[in-house]
């Protein structure tokens, strides 16, 4: 078993975006994998820099975010939506907060070096189309999965999970995965160990993924394959 808990530090990369990231995480087929908690003030914005082979996911925790300056692209998406890019070629998109309010926000960005992504494809879903479900002590929204919200290339599960206190969660972890989660508000247990607001924790090497909550909490993670199985 393993389960490292990380606190990514805020930094100020530019005026009005503060970033959270861990280290990029190699993953199933050779891809990498990068994870940032991202706040952007009222009207600012900057650009993402989408590699050829490459696809984002990123999620709107609160505000709400807009895509811009790629054609065939764009819209703005509100807290709960989310929005799918992924790209053949590189290009770089603006995301802008936008409706006079600040926005913060969730992004899972892969390189897929064996994987052929002709062109460019993008998808946005509102939180109608990323439907919130009660669950035992909490509720759930599917951000990404096989069969339910968006279906990266990658075949990432992604999830926001809000559970009372004392309530647990648990998830099936197929053989060679590995789990991220990202507390955004209280504090948590995964599998034993204390996980709090900020903080991120990855799990490997485990078939059950069990999280209490010690109190009111949200999280957001995503299940995937690791790169080698061992």
């Amino acid at each position: 078993m393993s389960v490292q808990v990380h606190r990514p530090a805020a930094v100020e990369e530019a005026p009005g975006l503060t970033a959270r990231r861990i280290e990029p995480v190699p993953v199933a087929e050779g891809a990498i994998l990068g994870w940032e908690q991202f706040s952007l003030a009222a009207g600012a914005g900057r650009k993402l820099s989408l590699a050829p082979g490459s696809e984002t996911i990123v999620y709107v925790l609160s505000g709400a975010l807009r895509l811009s300056d790629v054609p065939g692209i764009g819209g703005a998406v509100v807290a709960g939506g989310a929005q799918w890019l992924a790209t053949g070629r590189k290009i770089l998109p603006l995301q802008t907060a936008v409706g006079g309010i600040s926005a913060k926000g969730i992004r899972f960005s892969l390189r897929l070096p064996r994987h052929r992504i002709p062109g460019i494809e993008f998808l946005q879903l509102d939180a109608g189309g990323l439907p919130l479900v009660p669950i035992t002590g909490g509720c759930m929204r599917t951000i990404a999965d096989a069969d339910v919200g968006l279906h990266p290339v990658a075949a990432l599960r992604c999830f926001d999970v809000q559970l009372e206190p004392g309530a647990v969660w648990n998830a099936a972890l197929p053989e060679a995965a590995f789990a991220l989660i990202y507390m955004v508000t209280g504090s948590a247990a995964i599998i034993g160990r204390d996980i709090d607001e900020a903080e991120a924790g990855i799990v490997e090497d485990e078939r059950l993924l069990r999280l209490e909550a010690r109190e009111s909490c949200r999280f957001v993670g995503m299940v995937g394959e690791r790169r080698e199985k061992r």
